[in-house]
């Protein structure tokens, strides 16, 4: 995929304007309706359906600007916390992948490279080595697998704010989320960040179904908004930093994903 999507006068000159003044980006970037449209969208299109695989469970959408604010929350279950049909915990496992991406990317400017980092990518430098022999923690600082390990632990969520509100709330226009700053260290797949040319300008954090499949939810999510608003998709990025984007620990454009509800012919990695 390797055409270029023309960027909306609003996004372009916000654009400009972030490189000369060096302001924040703001949640008016995307609006909710827009992300709404671009999460249904990859849920319930029978080819993105086969891209991203596992459960095929509603999902949780969050948004967040440059620095962490939420600015959007969506469920594709529809409005409100609708536990029933949607997993209650990844509304707020949504928002700290989100946050997980948007805090560890970069602009891809001047002689800076690019860190467009997505939470599935911490996953080997958060995570112990375990000795094949006793099941226990390797032991010692050489035996962890990253320098990383334990950032999880690093930026706790604020409870107080994650869980406020009325939960009939969650997933609509106003849910209790927005503009609030939640924190969190997700090393989960499903968060990926958002760039308009080389300028960062947020993340989205997808939860719901196993970490593979979100992680290929929030992929198909970016491609959607790469071919309605300009947001650049990983081969653009690519292209204009000449530095690729690092999404997974694969090496692959996100992890296979294994279909289990229901079977398909479809190839075993989504995207060949």
């Amino acid at each position: 995929m390797n055409r270029q999507y023309g960027f909306p006068i609003a996004l372009g000159a916000a654009a400009l304007s972030f490189a000369s003044s060096g302001a924040f980006a703001t949640c008016q970037d995307i609006s909710w309706d827009q992300i709404n449209s671009a999460a249904l969208y990859v849920k319930n299109t029978p080819g993105e359906q086969v891209l991203t695989g596992g459960l095929r469970n509603n999902m949780w959408v969050t948004m967040v600007d440059e620095t962490g604010k939420v600015c959007h929350v969506v469920n594709t279950a529809g409005p409100g916390q609708n536990s029933g049909s949607t997993w209650a915990v990844s509304r707020v496992i949504s928002a700290q992948k989100a946050n997980t991406s948007a805090g560890l990317s970069l602009n891809a400017v001047g002689a800076n490279p690019l860190q467009a980092w997505a939470s599935g990518a911490l996953i080997l430098a958060a995570m112990p080595v375990l000795d094949p022999t006793t099941g226990l923690v390797g032991a010692g600082a050489g035996a962890l697998q990253g320098t990383l390990y334990g950032v999880q632990f690093s930026n706790p969520v604020d409870a107080g704010k994650a869980y406020a509100g009325n939960p009939n709330t969650y997933g609509t226009k106003n849910d209790p989320l927005k503009n609030k700053r939640i924190g969190g260290i997700n090393v989960f797949g499903g968060g990926l960040p958002l760039y308009s040319g080389l300028q960062k300008i947020g993340a989205i954090g997808v939860s719901g179904d196993s970490s593979c499949t979100d992680h290929a939810f929030a992929w198909r999510v970016r491609e959607k908004l790469a071919a309605d608003l300009g947001i650049n998709n990983a081969v653009q990025i690519a292209a204009a930093s000449g530095v690729p984007e690092v999404l997974n620990i694969t090496g692959k454009l996100y992890p296979g994903c294994a279909p289990v509800n229901p079977p398909f012919s479809g190839p075993a990695n989504g995207l060949q």
